[in-house]
């Protein structure tokens, strides 16, 4: 019996970390992006379509992680598959990904307690809740897991409870038959939809035992893609219901705004509770599984030894973390001191569109190169939806780059600048990895 409850606790952290990085404050504003594109009812088929896709690039996702249960994760997959230079451009690449969308999400949680408390120093919020969760990673890993369970859960039941109760309100009408004109808008809105579910795949990398990779990891994927779409579908309904699109639309915070509508101050007091659970979620889920990743390419010398120390006594990831920590500090400041929301959102976009397009890339590859490896978790999904997947998400994602014709300029330096700093960190890691070894006494707390 204490077994299966520890396989319980152990699935609902997997699903915890799968749904709590794409349940944040970011995502709320892509879903008023939905609503300046669609009416709810196409919001909803888009939120459909666009979970259908992540299912896809989940099955194969899982594929990947059957066959190398460890936390290494996306270092193995893309290694094995493309070789190891490419591997490393892909993983910087990944880990540029993360650091931008933690600024994303620090300035639209700015944005979200200026809706409700615009007396509060958005800059010195931001500062304390990253100490806050670094902290909490510091303390060691179950605390940390534990946090996550309850800070993705229980966000989740806010916004399906408030998604629920817009719905009973019916102040609307409920899901309007869409005209021609307004279909036109599904493509865009299905592209926006995909960056809503984004983050999914983050919990390969926090598996606690090899077991757990044959069957719990991959199946957890699924289950938090399934719940995020019922979540969110409900969310979009209720705001529909409630409001009209264009208030929507014009609005960067609709949970601030709906949750208000519906409960009044009591209501923005409680989705100033949902700007906290979801951003401590995501930055928490970051750090759990970012600082699994900077370890494995510590210890295979493509970053520097001291990014692989480790506290003995918590069993803390101490160097990962507080690398991580800062970068997304200093993520969040540029981001928020220069209003680049939208341009950092759209350059990560494009980024995990490529990422994903790999992922699915790289099974099929591994299916060929290496038919006889054990997999234990195979994907059922039709080979002709995986190539279609494959040649898909590279174009949604420059589709993403050119979407707002005003913010050309920002986004063609941006992406450059991405594109060299990838390049850069990938020459950095090659020279460290062509050096020898360098011999030294590891300090007891380092655990090296």
């Amino acid at each position: 019996m204490a077994a299966r409850h520890a396989r319980l606790g152990e699935g609902f952290f997997y699903v915890a970390v799968s749904a709590g990085m794409a349940i944040s404050n970011a995502a709320f504003a892509m879903v008023s992006g939905l609503f300046a594109l669609v009416p709810a009812s196409l919001g909803v088929l888009a939120l459909a379509i666009a979970g259908g896709v992540c299912v896809v690039i989940a099955a194969s996702i899982g594929e990947l992680a059957s066959m190398w249960p460890s936390s290494p994760a996306v270092l193995t997959y893309f290694r094995q598959a493309f070789g190891p230079r490419a591997a490393l451009v892909l993983i910087h690449l990944y880990l540029l990904f993360v650091v931008t969308i933690a600024g994303v999400e620090s300035s639209s949680f700015a944005l979200a307690v200026h809706a409700v408390l615009p007396q509060v120093p958005t800059v010195a919020t931001i500062m304390l809740l990253l100490a806050a969760v670094v902290l909490v990673n510091l303390r060691g890993l179950e605390l940390s897991r534990r946090m996550q369970i309850v800070t993705a859960f229980a966000s989740i039941a806010l916004i399906v409870g408030f998604g629920v109760a817009g719905i009973g309100a019916r102040a609307r009408p409920l899901l309007d038959v869409p005209t021609p004109p307004q279909w036109a808008g599904l493509p865009a809105a299905t592209a926006l939809a995909v960056f809503i579910y984004t983050g999914f795949e983050w919990v390969t990398p926090v598996g606690l035992s090899r077991q757990a990779y044959a069957r719990r990891v991959p199946r957890a994927m699924l289950i938090a893609l399934a719940l995020l779409f019922v979540t969110y579908a409900l969310f979009v309904a209720g705001l529909g219901a409630v409001l009209p699109g264009a208030a929507l639309a014009a609005s960067a915070t609709p949970q601030v705004t709906l949750f208000g509508a519906l409960a009044g101050k009591g209501g923005q007091a409680l989705a100033l509770l949902l700007a906290f659970g979801a951003i401590f979620s995501t930055f928490n889920a970051g750090i759990l599984g970012g600082s699994q990743l900077l370890q494995a390419m510590a210890r295979e010398r493509s970053l520097p030894a001291w990014v692989g120390w480790i506290d003995l006594d918590s069993g803390a990831p101490t160097g990962a973390v507080l690398l991580l920590g800062g970068l997304a500090l200093v993520s969040a400041l540029m981001v928020a001191t220069f209003d680049l929301i939208l341009v950092a959102g759209l350059i990560a976009s494009a980024a995990i569109c490529l990422i994903y397009a790999c992922y699915v890339g790289a099974a099929e590859r591994l299916r060929r190169v290496l038919p006889d490896h054990p997999r234990p978790f195979r994907t059922r999904v039709p080979v002709a939806a995986r190539y279609a997947t494959i040649a898909a998400m590279p174009v949604i994602g420059v589709a993403s780059l050119v979407s707002i014709p005003a913010l050309a300029r920002p986004i063609a330096i941006g992406t450059a600048g991405a594109v060299l700093l990838v390049a850069a960190l990938t020459l950095y890691s090659l020279r460290l990895r062509a050096q020898p070894p360098v011999r030294r006494v590891a300090s007891a707390r380092e655990g090296l």
